[in-house]
């Protein structure tokens, strides 16, 4: 999809095209809010606020950027809200499994161990504060660069390479004594 030629028909009115945009767009930014409230009900309603948000907020977007880099951080922002809101904290007893993951969640991870499956990569992540969990997520699902998800997350890239790193650590750690135990 050349989402500038969306941005511009969409600026011109176009719904159709936005419908599209959004459709493109719409499965990875729903598994990110996902992975943040383990709620797949909240999670669709969320999606859909960002989205709503996305189409108010398209004449600040700047062609310069990256669209996605863009959405993504609209994303991180309403889910940051979210956890500020008195919504979450009605909501915060009732929300006890831990989230699953698609299929492509486990690519990431299944370079350093072929014995991970889906539940284990999720039951991994879900043990992992949200700030690793999500700069994990950002970068080996999402694909993004240290820079994109300094950005959306609107920490120092240091920061973002450090998470990471830590994150995959605390990961192999538990596989690593987890596989002693057997």
């Amino acid at each position: 999809m050349n989402v500038k030629r969306q941005l511009k028909k969409i600026r011109k009115g176009d719904e159709a095209a936005a419908e599209e945009l959004i459709r493109f767009f719409y499965r990875d930014i729903y598994i990110f809010v996902y992975s943040k409230t383990g709620d797949e009900h909240h999670a669709y309603d969320m999606t859909q606020e960002i989205f709503i948000k996305m189409i108010r907020s398209l004449s600040s977007f700047r062609d310069d950027g990256r669209f996605k880099s863009w959405l993504f951080t609209i994303a991180a922002n309403h889910t940051k809200d979210y956890y500020k809101s008195n919504l979450y904290r009605e909501r915060k007893q009732s929300v006890t499994e831990p989230f699953g993951f698609e299929e492509n969640v486990v690519t990431f991870y299944s370079r350093s161990s072929s014995v991970l499956d889906e539940e284990d990569v999720g039951i991994l992540l879900n043990d992992l504060p949200g700030f690793q969990k999500e700069a994990i997520l950002l970068k080996y699902i999402y694909g993004f660069k240290g820079k994109e998800i300094s950005a959306i997350t609107g920490v120092p890239e240091s920061s973002v390479k450090s998470r990471i790193r830590q994150g995959l650590e605390k990961m192999r750690n538990k596989v690593k004594g987890e596989n002693a135990d057997e």
